[in-house]
């Protein structure tokens, strides 16, 4: 999801010379992509039951994620340590309070300018106070997008990073959407970027044949990536 991985670029990338590290046997995309199929399932699920029980859709939801790490690191990663893992990483408010969209946050030594943060917490506002509402706003897909572009502008005005740190948040800043039909923003062309890459077989994962495009990009947790870089 967005937030985090926007979190975890500006925390820990700095300077790193493997931007998309395999993740155990697994390529980066292999398991991103198997990720965000976890998500695509969940915001389906939340549309079509949007009172529904939040933190039933959000276990379910973080099993299949676990189940993706375990598939390519379970091999080198005890369970206990996958759990632990994606409960000190993946939080319920993230996905169910913010849906998928939390503002991300830019702390001092980080390369952002200071008033980072209150136009961020802009772009968002309005994503982030129709979900409350409504769950299921068919404007939901179009609001988000809106949110990215408005993230993704602030960013290149406000913050400066290198090639290879710019290259994830390019990734994170993509034309995922899972609020809308196809799982994409409203005119975006061309294959999405998780087109080719090989399914994980995942049996938690009821997305199907999904292939959604990014965390967003607001994408699961990247500092899994970087914390089993093996």
């Amino acid at each position: 999801m967005f937030y985090l991985s926007v979190a975890v670029v500006l925390a820990f990338l700095s300077g790193s010379e493997a931007v998309l590290p395999s993740v155990g046997k697994c390529s980066f995309m292999e398991y991103y992509c198997d990720a965000l199929k976890c998500e695509t399932d969940f915001i389906k699920r939340l549309q079509k039951d949007p009172n529904g029980d939040c933190s039933a859709k959000f276990s379910k939801l973080s099993k299949c994620v676990k189940k993706t790490v375990d598939i390519c690191a379970g091999h080198v990663l005890s369970d206990s340590t996958i759990d632990r893992l994606v409960r000190e990483n993946f939080k319920e408010n993230s996905v169910c309070v913010y849906g998928g969209l939390q503002t991300p946050r830019a702390s001092v030594g980080s390369p952002c300018r200071s008033s980072f943060n209150v136009k961020a917490n802009n772009c968002t506002k309005k994503f982030h106070q129709k979900f409350t509402a409504d769950k299921s706003d068919p404007s939901l897909c179009q609001e988000r997008a809106n949110a990215r572009k408005c993230l993704k502008r602030l960013i290149a005005s406000d913050c400066y990073f290198s090639g290879s740190d710019q290259e994830a948040l390019d990734l994170a800043l993509s034309d995922y959407n899972p609020f809308c039909a196809n799982n994409r923003d409203p005119g975006a062309t061309g294959k999405d970027i998780c087109y080719g890459v090989k399914d994980l077989d995942n049996p938690l994962n009821d997305a199907g044949g999904i292939k959604s495009s990014v965390l967003q990009a607001f994408l699961f947790p990247l500092l899994l990536l970087f914390l089993i870089k093996v």
